[in-house]
């Protein structure tokens, strides 16, 4: 030990000063400290020199190894020195280091305590900040009151809250999407059943009176039970979405438009051209393809006035159906494509379920397409669908 050395050099230095040992004074001595630390002396001739108590404490020593000495159960350090013939064994109390040591040690744990405490209530205090706003988030949450209370602070929980209430909105459109579909659906539904149901009713009462009705009553049946298979096919079809196979097969465009355009034509009085390259080929799926190009004729023929013309114009990259039509207005070109949607009923008196236009996007969203509408000036709608990745031959 350092602080030992320094004892020690020290006490030497003044015992090597005395010329004669037997008038040695160790109190005089720098660094000694009587009673706590000990020395002996011993001659060339054996005489023994002794500092106060040092007897005493040889004789309860305990322990003893190399620098160490263990006397009346306190700790010393054990230096021994030989010059010129004298023996000197000093034995220097280590108490006070370990004192000294205990008390910083004590200090420091202190200090250890004293910063864990404050950081403990730091913590507690900074947690309470952060969790205060989050439990009253969840609290809020398990109420099922709707929207949370968007708190102005910490930032973290506010973005949280914020986009809870997101998600909370999105569901909520959905959920109400899904409730006016299923009402809609309902009495889309109702309607031909309760017809069909009341024509049924009518036959078994007055067939045999009035006979001139059964075959009023047959057409009727038959009329409102193709529109009620045409809306369960229709219905079954937005169901299904994403359980098309989509199988890729390489076709002219105009054959196709052909084929569409032969079968508007036999009961329509509608004139239908095409225009576009005869040569021009696109790799897609062909089934989806023909089933959105029907829906949008459908469209037009149904919108525009007997006789007009209704225009097919191609390239390679989209297909445009152009009417003469009652035309669509700009709030309600993104709300046709929803299910069971119908334009202003005051505009026309043609009445449908809805859903054509849903599942033309739906089949669009298959072929990696896209339908939107503009209008044809000066009067009538334009069908875009535009392709996205078209493949050419």
């Amino acid at each position: 030990m350092q602080i030992s050395d320094r004892e020690t050099s020290a006490i030497m230095t003044g015992m090597k000063n005395v010329s004669n040992l037997s008038t040695m004074n160790f109190q005089d001595l720098n660094g000694f400290q009587e009673q706590k630390d000990f020395i002996r002396i011993r001659s060339q001739e054996n005489q023994t020199i002794m500092s106060k108590g040092t007897e005493n404490f040889l004789e309860n020593r305990t322990f003893s190894f190399w620098k160490i000495t263990i006397s009346n159960g306190k700790l010393y350090d054990t230096v021994y020195k030989k010059d010129k013939g004298i023996t000197y064994e000093i034995w220097l109390s280590l108490q006070d280091i370990f004192e000294e040591v205990g008390a910083v040690l004590a200090s420091v744990f202190a200090i250890l305590l004293l910063n864990y405490l404050i950081g403990l209530l730091l913590i507690r205090h900074y947690s309470k900040k952060i969790n205060g706003p989050i439990e009253k988030l969840a609290f809020e949450a398990s109420q099922d009151s709707g929207l949370l209370e968007v708190p102005e602070a910490p930032l973290e929980v506010r973005e949280l809250a914020i986009n809870f209430n997101e998600l909370v909105k999105s569901l909520q459109e959905k959920i109400e999407s899904e409730k006016e579909f299923a009402s809609n659906l309902s009495h889309e539904l109702r309607t031909p059943v309760m017809a069909i149901s009341g024509y049924i009713s009518l036959l078994k009462r007055r067939r045999e009176e009035h006979p001139e009705i059964v075959e009023k009553s047959l057409n009727y049946l038959e009329q409102e039970s193709e529109r009620l298979k045409k809306l369960i096919e229709d219905f079954l079809t937005l169901s299904r979405k994403g359980q098309i196979d989509y199988q890729e097969e390489i076709f002219t465009t105009k054959s196709l438009l052909l084929e569409i355009k032969s079968s508007f034509e036999i009961d329509s009085s509608n004139k239908i051209e095409i225009e576009g390259d005869d040569n021009l080929h696109i790799k897609t799926n062909r089934f989806a393809l023909r089933e959105i190009l029907n829906i949008l004729m459908e469209n037009a023929i149904k919108y525009s006035p007997k006789d007009s013309m209704v225009l097919i114009k191609y390239d390679k990259k989209e297909i445009q159906v152009i009417d003469r039509g009652i035309g669509i207005s700009d709030n309600e070109k993104a709300k046709v494509f929803n299910r069971f949607y119908q334009v202003d009923k005051s505009r026309t008196n043609h009445t449908g379920n809805g859903i054509g236009l849903a599942i033309a996007q739906q089949y669009a969203q298959i072929i990696n397409a896209e339908i939107y509408i503009s209008d044809n000036l000066p009067v009538g709608t334009i069908f875009h669908l535009s392709f996205k990745k078209m493949s050419e031959k």
